[in-house]
């Protein structure tokens, strides 16, 4: 949650796609050159997926009350073998905690909130 240089605000949240929604958001956790987050990589290749991220105001973020156990534990995994960090103001890197990430990923539904 925080202000990004391509638009005005500092509200705005960087979405992690996760299970039946990967592949199918605006970006890879970078907007014109700047990386926010990291939206995911390629269990095969280990590069970054494309279209896995996208930012939303917090205004637009609910909290999804109906995670079953199934899709909580996938998430878990998911977030453990790969996890969701963020970039920070001064250039430097920092990595959320996987129950961190899963709370906020209940929070935005189908996605991991960095």
């Amino acid at each position: 949650l925080g202000p990004v240089k391509f638009a005005s605000g500092s509200d705005w949240i960087g979405i992690r796609l996760t299970g039946s929604s990967i592949g199918l958001g605006k970006n890879d956790g970078s907007v014109k050159g700047t990386v926010y987050f990291n939206a995911g990589k390629d269990a095969k290749t280990g590069n970054r997926i494309e279209n896995n991220g996208m930012f939303v105001r917090k205004v637009n973020v609910r909290k999804r009350e109906n995670l079953n156990k199934v899709d909580l534990m996938r998430l878990k995994r998911e977030l453990e073998v790969d996890p969701v960090t963020d970039v920070i103001s001064g250039g430097g890197a920092e990595s959320s905690s996987s129950s961190d990430a899963t709370n906020a990923a209940a929070a935005a539904g189908q996605g991991s909130a960095a």
